[in-house]
């Protein structure tokens, strides 16, 4: 296989797979910019729930991530790491 091939299939698993199978190094923070510009912790519970996550718990602050504790679809326990500004997924975690 070509390295543009594993590149393109690297690329679309995410959106293949859903949103659990996206991941980061455990030490990549989220974002640079200023809390001034990081959107509400409301505004998390809100896009997760919008991802199909279920009894958001508790949103906190973890490596300049938003990190949400709740449910996905299977009902595991999973942490969700989100960009504060774009309210992107960085990575999940499962806790099950």
């Amino acid at each position: 296989m070509t390295k543009i091939a594993i590149a393109g299939m690297l690329i679309a698993a995410p959106f293949m797979f859903g949103a659990t199978t996206v991941h980061a190094s455990d030490d990549a923070a989220c974002t640079s910019a200023p809390q001034a510009d990081w959107r509400s912790i409301d505004d998390v519970k809100t896009a997760a729930e919008a991802l199909g996550y279920k009894d958001v718990r508790k949103v906190e602050v973890d490596d300049r991530c938003y990190e949400a504790y709740a449910f996905d679809k299977d009902g595991r326990r999973v942490e969700i790491y989100f960009d504060p500004v774009s309210l992107k997924i960085v990575r999940v975690k499962d806790k099950s």
